[in-house]
């Protein structure tokens, strides 16, 4: 089942995800405050793995990561106006090329992730050995069922249209409440103008 679907994946997937439409997909993808709460939420859903301490793989501002990384390929900044920038390059996780999103809301990282650009099914086992021997002790890892965490710090893997490694750094929390209570207020703005439309009557 595994092999059928990933040979699925890698049929149709990174012609389209290239140039302009790469672009224009993380636009709408990220386009709204809800996506990381969605994210952090579907996260959640999943058995936590307690691990040690996960140490701090990129630095926190986009300049002091554009020193390490270079120019990014592509840059998203704000998309929707909801204030985040979106950083992107062509990289590696180990041996294992991908894409790397950051994403950053005033200046801080918060979430980034690497999209594996095409893999098999004897990579998808290696890439989750790696992950379970870098954060999980060499534990077994479910990733339809589990999660990583240090309290701070939480991964997961995702196999969807493509095979994603989700990062929530430590900063995410404060940033993600601060995201809820903007859409909270939002909300209720719609709510009080909608009251205030006029009424429409049936007939006239």
């Amino acid at each position: 089942m595994l092999t059928k679907l990933l040979k699925t994946l890698n049929e149709s997937r990174y012609t389209l995800m290239s140039g302009a439409y790469f672009q224009r997909t993380l636009k709408h993808v990220y386009g709204h405050h809800e996506k990381y709460l969605e994210l952090k939420h579907q996260t959640s859903l999943k058995t936590e793995i307690n691990c040690h301490p996960i140490p701090q793989a990129f630095p926190n501002s986009k300049k002091e990561l554009k020193k390490v990384m270079g120019t990014p390929n592509f840059l998203i900044a704000n998309p929707s106006n909801i204030g985040v920038e979106i950083l992107c390059y062509k990289g590696y996780f180990e041996e294992f090329k991908s894409e790397i999103e950051f994403h950053f809301y005033r200046d801080i990282l918060f979430y980034y992730k690497y999209t594996f650009i095409s893999i098999s099914e004897t990579n998808y086992h290696q890439i989750l050995q790696c992950v379970s021997k870098k954060y999980a002790q060499n534990k077994p890892l479910n990733p339809a069922k589990e999660y990583i965490t240090d309290g701070r710090t939480w991964l997961a893997l995702n196999l969807g249209f493509n095979l994603d490694l989700h990062f929530f750094t430590p900063n995410h929390q404060d940033i993600l409440d601060e995201f809820s209570t903007r859409i909270r207020k939002q909300k209720k703005e719609e709510r009080r103008l909608d009251k205030r439309q006029p009424l429409v009557y049936q007939g006239l």
